[in-house]
């Protein structure tokens, strides 16, 4: 299988993110949840005009901590630094608990009805977080074992559900009453020159339906019709910053589920590859404990 400059790259960082997965685990569990609510303050941004709204995430954000998803991580948690202390100990217990995580927390992620409602998008992307780990967690474990395969079939099924998943975050967060706006390019225009970069946008019209097939006509159209009506004279009103906020907030969500949907595939491609390399381990394709941190070259 050959692997363009783009794909090796990505493959590179997916292995990276792989390395650090297996090896640390999620380190100590508040610290992770203490990591993970810092990645969730863009949420804060969608009640910022509603005291009431306020308090309520707030006692959303406390409950969450005692929730079953924490219990699910914490879970997962405790398997991986299990391997961790003791590498030479079959991981069928790791990669059950990651089985296990992966149902409940895709269950819990594909429940929830895509809505522009802070304390919705806290548990979704909670859950949706999760969901992915674990089962990055699990395929790469089985690769490790030289269950290639498997690996295959539990990425497969879960990279269909985690794209219609990111499909429909996308078609409601960005549904707009104004036509010219029901776009991810709205990104592009004057209010957000200083905050989105563009190739932060660029991921997310690919998993936004409308998006992702447009002729390069037509993104020049949809381009030239963002900026007049960001220019036009009741934007200013129309589009104030309680307007930006929200938008900032729905960029981000829908950065991280692309981010995270790009992960899943080319963690696909590896599968993919240590199957016709016919390694016994995935192992024997990574890089050691030891190497510096960088470009690495899949051998052969």
């Amino acid at each position: 299988m050959r692997f363009n400059d783009s794909e090796l790259h990505q493959m590179q960082k997916s292995i990276n993110l792989l390395q650090q997965t297996v090896q640390q685990g999620f380190d100590d569990v508040n610290h992770r949840l203490d990591k993970m609510s810092q990645q969730l303050g863009y949420i804060c941004l969608v009640v910022q005009d509603s005291r009431a709204k306020q308090e309520k995430l707030a006692q959303a954000i406390a409950h969450f901590y005692q929730s079953s998803l924490v219990r699910e991580i914490a879970d997962l948690q405790s398997e991986l630094q299990t391997i961790n202390r003791f590498p030479e100990q079959s991981p069928i217990g790791a990669i059950k608990a990651a089985n296990r995580s992966r149902l409940f927390l895709s269950h819990e992620a594909l429940k929830i009805t895509p809505e522009l409602e802070a304390e919705l998008m806290l548990n979704s992307d909670i859950a949706i977080q999760g969901w992915a780990v674990a089962t990055i967690t699990e395929a790469n474990l089985l690769m490790e074992i030289g269950h290639h395969q498997d690996a295959k079939d539990v990425l497969r099924e879960e990279v269909v559900k985690f794209k219609q998943l990111s499909e429909n975050w996308s078609k409601a967060l960005l549904d707009d009453a104004n036509d010219s706006l029901n776009t991810s390019y709205r990104f592009l225009g004057k209010p957000f020159n200083e905050f989105i970069l563009p190739e932060r946008i660029e991921r997310i019209c690919q998993i936004h339906p409308k998006d992702f097939n447009l002729t390069p006509d037509q993104v020049r159209r949809i381009k030239s019709e963002i900026a007049v009506e960001f220019d036009m004279s009741y934007a200013p009103e129309r589009y104030n910053q309680a307007w930006i906020n929200k938008q900032l907030a729905i960029a981000e969500y829908l950065d991280t589920l692309s981010e995270l949907l790009a992960r899943l595939d080319t963690l696909q491609n590896f599968a993919q590859l240590c199957q016709d390399r016919g390694v016994k381990s995935s192992r024997e394709l990574l890089p050691g404990n030891d190497a510096e941190p960088g470009l690495y070259l899949l051998p052969g």
